[in-house]
C-alpha cells in the first residue's frame, strides 16, 4: 500500500527518526514546563509548523498515492527534504542558545510609559488603514461585499481589474485590521461585551474575507495571532483537547478551502458534494506539497541549477520600488528556477509554486546554507522571546509578540523572502511603531482586573532554559 509505514526505507527511517524526535520532544517539553506562558516561546510554532509540512503532509501523500508535485514524482527524494529539515532544526536550536547571550532589545523595542486613551485613539488608524486595504483588494479583484459575507453563496469571478503599480502595498495595509483585533482584545478590562462583541464581528469579517480570497494560509496565522494574545494574556496555554480540536478544525476548513476555492471569487461548495469528511480532512494536509517541492529542488541544485547565492537579499531590498518606476527592476531568477524544476523542460506553468524558507536557503548556499539561515532565523527567536519576557506587562509588547509568533508560520512555510519581509514589515513593524509613538500601556487580564505581573513569570531571559 502507498501509505503503509514500511513504504519507508531503513536509510530513510535514519534521517525521519530523528527528525521526528527533534519537532516533537521540545513541543511536548514546553507544554508540561512551568509556567505556561513558556507553552508560546517560537519554538512551539517552529516544531509545528516543520512537524505538518514536512513529517505529516508526506506522510498523508504516501497514504493517498499523491506524491506527484505538478508533473513529477517526489516521493524518491523525500530523504533529501527530511535531510534539509534535520539540519534546519539543528540550526535553529543553536541559534536559539546563542540568541541568550548579549542585551534582549530588538530595534524599536523602546518605549515611555503612555496613556491608555491615547492608545485607544491612535489604534483606529489601524483599522481604517486595514479596512482601505481590504475595500480596495477587494474593488481591485472584482470581488463583492457580498462574496465576504457569504463566501459560499457567490457567483464572483474575482481577480478583476488587478492591484496596479502600488497595489500590492495597499492590499498588504489588510494586515493592519488583524492587528487592531489583537490591541482590542489586548485592552480589555474584564470580559466586557461591549469590547468582546466588536472583536469577535471584525474577527468573523476577517475570516470571512480571507476564506473568500482562498488565502488558507493568512487564515490560520489570524487565529494564530488571535489564539495567542487571549492565552498569553490569561498566562496559560490551551489543553491539550483544545489543541486537537482546534488542529482538526483548521485541517477540515483548509481542506474545504482546497476544494472550493476560486481566488478572490468565494467558494464553491457544489464541489465538494460526494466528499467524505475525512477526504476533506485530508485535503487540508496538501498545503504539504511545498515539501514534495523542495525535495525536488535539493535533487537537482546545483547539478543542473546553480546556487542563486545573495539573490533573494537583494531581490528583498529592491521590492519595495515599483517596476513602472525602475523598468530594468531584476526578476526573480531563483523563483524561475523553481518553476523549470517542477515543469516539464521548456513548457512549465506551475502556477506559483512555493518551497518552505529551508529550501529557499539551501538554494542560495546548499546544505550550509540551511544551518546558517536557520541560525540566524534562531537567534532572531530567542531575542524577540527574550524582549517579550522583559515587557510582559505591556499591551503593545504583547500585541506585538503574538503578531510575530504567528507570522512565524507564514516564514517557514513560504519560502520568499521578499514577500515574507514585506509581511514583517506590515504586520509586526507597525505594532512595534505604534508602541513607539504612544507609549507602553500596562496589561490588565481577560480574566479578572489583577495586571499581568501577577501572573506566573517566565524567569528572566538569561536564566530561561529551553528544553530542546
Amino acid at each position: 500500500m502507498p501509505g503503509d509505514l514500511s513504504s519507508i526505507q531503513p536509510n530513510e527511517w535514519i534521517i525521519l527518526g530523528p527528525l521526528i524526535l527533534v519537532l516533537v520532544f521540545p513541543m511536548v517539553s514546553l507544554y508540561f514546563t512551568r509556567p505556561q506562558v513558556k507553552f508560546w516561546q517560537p519554538t512551539t510554532i517552529v516544531c509545528l509548523t516543520f512537524l505538518y509540512y514536512c513529517v505529516l503532509g508526506p506522510y498523508f501523500s504516501m497514504k493517498l498515492g499523491e506524491t506527484v508535485v505538478v508533473y513529477k514524482d517526489a516521493r524518491p527524494f523525500y530523504h533529501l527534504g527530511w535531510t534539509a529539515t534535520l539540519i534546519g532544526m539543528v540550526g535553529y536550536f543553536a541559534g536559539y542558545q546563542a540568541g541568550l547571550v548579549g542585551s534582549s532589545s530588538i530595534p524599536l523595542g523602546q518605549a515611555k510609559r503612555g496613556r491608555r486613551q491615547k492608545l485607544k485613539s491612535s489604534s483606529l488608524v489601524f483599522l481604517f488603514l486595514g479596512s482601505i486595504g481590504l475595500l480596495f483588494t477587494m474593488r481591485a479583484t472584482g470581488m463583492s461585499l457580498g462574496t465576504v459575507l457569504n463566501p459560499a453563496g457567490s457567483s464572483s469571478q474575482g481577480m478583476g481589474q488587478g492591484l496596479g503599480t502600488f497595489g500590492n502595498y495597499i492590499m498588504h495595509m489588510g494586515a493592519l485590521f488583524g492587528g487592531y483585533i489583537l490591541i482590542l482584545v489586548a485592552t480589555y478590562r474584564g470580559l466586557k461585551m461591549r469590547i468582546l462583541l466588536p472583536a469577535l464581528g471584525l474577527l468573523f469579517f476577517l475570516l470571512m474575507y480571507l476564506a473568500a480570497i482562498g488565502f488558507r494560509g493568512n487564515l490560520i496565522e489570524v487565529l494564530l495571532g488571535f489564539g495567542a494574545v487571549i492565552y498569553i494574556l490569561k498566562g496559560k496555554r490551551p489543553s491539550a483537547p483544545v489543541i486537537l480540536v482546534s488542529g482538526l478544525a483548521i485541517l477540515y476548513f483548509a481542506g474545504l478551502i482546497l476544494f472550493t476555492r476560486s481566488y478572490f471569487g468565494g467558494l464553491q461548495l457544489e464541489r465538494i458534494e460526494g466528499k467524505s469528511t475525512q477526504q476533506i480532512l485530508e485535503g487540508g494536509f496538501n498545503d504539504s506539497a511545498i515539501f514534495g517541492a523542495m525535495s525536488l529542488c535539493i535533487n537537482v541544485v546545483p547539478e543542473r541549477f546553480p546556487y542563486h547565492g545573495m539573490e533573494n537579499i537583494w531581490l528583498t531590498a529592491t521590492m519595495p520600488i515599483p517596476r513602472r518606476i525602475w523598468s530594468g527592476k531584476p526578476d526573480s531568477e531563483y523563483l524561475d528556477a523553481i518553476q523549470r524544476i517542477l515543469g516539464e523542460g521548456e513548457e512549465y506553468d506551475t502556477v506559483g509554486q512555493a518551497i518552505p524558507n529551508i529550501g529557499e536557503y539551501y538554494m542560495a548556499f546548499g546544505w550550509w546554507g540551511i544551518f546558517v539561515g536557520m541560525f540566524i532565523f534562531g537567534i532572531i527567536c530567542r531575542k524577540f522571546w527574550r524582549w517579550y519576557v522583559a515587557n510582559r506587562n505591556g499591551t503593545l509588547a504583547t500585541v506585538a509578540y503574538c503578531t510575530f509568533f504567528a507570522w512565524i508560520f507564514s516564514f517557514l512555510h513560504r519560502g520568499y523572502l521578499p514577500q515574507t519581509f514585506t509581511d514583517f514589515c506590515f504586520s509586526v513593524i507597525p505594532i512595534l511603531l505604534l508602541r513607539k509613538y504612544v507609549g507602553e500601556i500596562p496589561i490588565r487580564t481577560i480574566t479578572s482586573g489583577r495586571t499581568a505581573s501577577e501572573h506566573p513569570k517566565p524567569e528572566e531571559p538569561e536564566a530561561v532554559t529551553v528544553s530542546s
